[in-house]
């Protein structure tokens, strides 16, 4: 599996709201999963910040998704799933832990 940020746009109502989100995409590179909340820049160092602040500037530069492609009947939703597949954010610790999990640039 492999992750990146991504912004994404989600409206409630008349609300609309964009934020940076963790995607994750099946083996076809398929947007499979988001993070059900924002996620915020963080690092146990300076560098690992500096680096996370890369990442973030990188999904400014990619096509923003809808948080509604995600839910059921969505672009990405999986009918078979009650309310689409959110996923909570990952501790950066626990990601770079993971064998699966790497992010794409």
């Amino acid at each position: 599996m492999s992750w990146n940020h991504r912004v994404v746009r989600t409206q409630r109502e008349d609300i609309v709201w964009y934020a940076v989100h963790e995607v994750y995409y099946d083996a076809t590179g398929t947007p499979d999963a988001v993070t059900q909340d924002a996620v915020a820049p963080l690092g146990e160092s300076l560098k690992e910040l500096r680096e996370e602040l890369a990442m973030f500037r990188r999904a400014l530069r990619e096509p923003v998704l809808e948080m509604a492609d995600f839910q059921r009947g969505g672009k990405y939703g999986k009918p078979e799933l009650k309310h689409g597949r959110k996923l909570p954010a990952i501790p950066r610790a626990a990601q770079r832990a993971h064998p699966n999990a790497t992010e794409t640039k």
